[in-house]
């Protein structure tokens, strides 16, 4: 963590969403904040695209198929939030809504699948080839 001009506490992150590049955060505290404690960020919005002050509302989360299983399996987002799955095993798999809601292809190894939920209610999917594999979205307004 380190100071920029202004002196706004600057810090690079890692994230679980597929981003393309190095973003850049600035954060502004109004308290005194000791600069070598961890700052865990639980809730954010971030773009590479932003303006100094401009509120932003990205609603992105991310999926992994691996060993057999959806992680997270559940997931509550809110309404307008697009979800991606991708498969990081080796055999294929789907993620498929139990009401048809929505239904990706196979997905081989790498493969993704995004789905943008804008509708409230719960979601429960399962793959096709492993049906004992469930997950579940819950979507808020």
């Amino acid at each position: 963590m380190e100071k920029d001009e202004q002196g706004n506490w600057v810090l690079g992150f890692q994230s679980t969403q597929p981003f393309p590049e190095y973003y850049r955060v600035v954060i502004t505290l109004e308290t005194v904040v000791d600069p070598t404690s961890e700052i865990h960020v639980i809730e954010g919005d971030f773009s590479q695209n932003a303006e100094f002050g401009e509120e932003l509302d990205i609603k992105e989360e991310l999926v992994e198929i691996k060993q057999f299983l959806f992680s997270p399996s559940k997931l509550v987002v809110k309404k307008g939030t697009t979800i991606t799955w991708i498969n990081r095993d080796r055999v294929p798999h789907t993620a498929t809504s139990h009401d048809d809601v929505f239904n990706s292809r196979n997905l081989s190894l790498g493969e993704s699948f995004s789905y943008t939920f804008n509708d409230p209610g719960e979601y429960n999917y399962f793959c096709i080839p492993h049906p004992w594999m469930i997950g579940q979205i819950i979507v808020e307004e």
